[in-house]
């Protein structure tokens, strides 16, 4: 899975912009499927024990500590962002599974896999007009 990347950044909204450039995308991701909507206390010090961690990474956390510790962060929902990854593993998925396998993984309708293709193919073409 190559995941989203740093040109990516557009589709968080501007807070989560800043938390993924401190954390990465992969743990702002993680982070905002987990507590998107809500405020999140960030603690002074590190600990391997805290929910976080276990939620994000060691690493993720630490820096996450460095930047935003004792302070209460506002977690966005990043629905944008979410569902950019989560048309990117599909169209990764397809290269080894069929449109009905993949669309049982994600819990899609076949015709949604098929639309979610299809609009990786129709930007392509853009380009030849």
């Amino acid at each position: 899975m190559t995941g989203l990347t740093h040109a990516d950044l557009h589709l968080l909204p501007p807070n989560m912009q800043w938390v993924a450039r401190v954390i990465g995308l992969p743990a702002t991701i993680k982070l905002a499927k987990a507590h998107g909507g809500r405020f999140v206390y960030v603690p002074k010090h590190v600990s391997q024990d805290h929910p976080l961690c276990h939620l994000i990474g060691a690493q993720a956390f630490a820096a996450l500590v460095t930047e935003y510790g004792g302070e209460r962060l506002d977690v966005a929902k990043c629905d944008r962002a979410a569902q950019a990854l989560r048309n990117q593993l599909i169209r990764e998925k397809r290269r080894e599974a069929s449109q009905s396998d993949v669309a049982g993984q994600f819990g899609l309708t076949v015709r949604r896999v098929r639309d979610i293709e299809k609009d990786i193919v129709e930007d392509r073409q853009i380009g030849l007009f």
